[in-house]
């Protein structure tokens, strides 16, 4: 679903369909406020970013719309997520020798691997959790089979705004009752995939 089909989808639950009294820009500032909710709430949206190695350079940037990073490998090779205690300890005692990275350690939106890389060219992939982009820009990150989950939120906001604060609790009440909870059983069944549960039958 575009973010288009979606704000209308949200104006026809409204009834607001040629309204002019919400903009479309503000029905998207509203999807965006559902997406981030959701997005930093229950990391839904998963990124990969690659960068490359410079020799001897300990700090590399957070990929765009990067906000907490799931695991980075170096060379194809895992490296372990330590403490930003334990990274500035390694920084102290190793006196920043480069080598082949086997940690990193994260601060204010910057990856950094100890010790540092000793080859320049190596690729860094980087797994992430990210932050939605505008939904004016043409896309929705969530999942799209989570698309119409975003519906009860913004309509929440726009009753918010309409002064009808009975309807504007019903829609809140419904995104944090049943939207959310199914969007968690959702998640819960991607991890785990189809795996089938044993059932012990005992003949009494």
């Amino acid at each position: 679903m575009t973010p288009t089909a979606l704000s209308t989808l949200i104006r026809n639950r409204f009834n607001a369909l040629n309204d002019t009294f919400f903009s479309n820009d503000e029905l998207f500032s509203y999807i965006y406020a559902a997406e981030l909710e959701l997005a930093t709430e229950l990391d839904l949206i998963e990124g990969f970013a690659t960068d490359t190695t410079v020799a001897d350079q300990r700090n590399y940037n957070y990929p765009t719309n990067a906000y907490k990073i799931k695991a980075v490998l170096v060379n194809d090779k895992s490296v372990k997520r330590v403490s930003l205690k334990d990274g500035q300890d390694y920084e102290i005692w190793d006196d920043a020798t480069s080598g082949t990275p086997d940690a990193f350690y994260e601060w204010n939106d910057v990856i950094y691997l100890d010790p540092p890389p000793d080859t320049a060219g190596q690729d860094i992939d980087i797994y992430s959790y990210n932050l939605p982009t505008d939904p004016s820009l043409g896309t929705l990150d969530i999942p799209k089979e989570l698309h119409q989950r975003l519906v009860n939120k913004p309509l929440s906001d726009m009753y918010g705004k309409d002064k009808n604060a009975a309807m504007a609790a019903h829609y809140l009440q419904m995104w944090e009752s049943v939207d959310k909870p199914a969007i968690r059983s959702w998640k819960a069944r991607k991890k785990w995939g189809d795996r089938f549960t044993s059932t012990r039958i005992i003949n009494e």
